[in-house]
């Protein structure tokens, strides 16, 4: 149980620093710019859209590597395989949802766009 709570205080750590990643990343920038015109909206929210995704990566991975030590670390008990194939399964699934959603913005914005 206790690595379990390791494994956890892990990923929460690891979900921190990418959350807190922008706003140092930014800070380092200088004072804000004021939003002027819509273009400079939807470039803001291109940029925000863009960390949501690289976190959503980071933290899939890090399921992924899970689901893979849980297999591992099973030792042939079938009800710990079964539960590391539904690990595993979900991260593909969060990985292959993340990579349509980003795949229909795109194609939606070149049909808009008429590139």
């Amino acid at each position: 149980m206790e690595k379990f709570k390791l494994i956890k205080l892990i990923g929460l750590v690891i979900t921190l620093t990418a959350l807190v990643s922008p706003a140092l990343i930014s800070a380092t920038n200088g004072a804000p710019t004021v939003l002027k015109t819509g273009q400079d909206l939807l470039n803001f929210i291109s940029k925000i859209v863009n960390w949501m995704f690289a976190i959503l990566m980071i933290v899939a991975v890090v399921f992924l590597i899970f689901a893979a030590f849980s297999f591992l670390t099973a030792a042939g008990d079938p009800e710990k395989i079964g539960k590391a194939k539904t690990q595993l399964i979900y991260a593909i699934v969060a990985i292959g949802v993340a990579v349509l959603a980003r795949g229909i913005v795109f194609v939606v914005q070149n049909i808009i766009t008429g590139v």
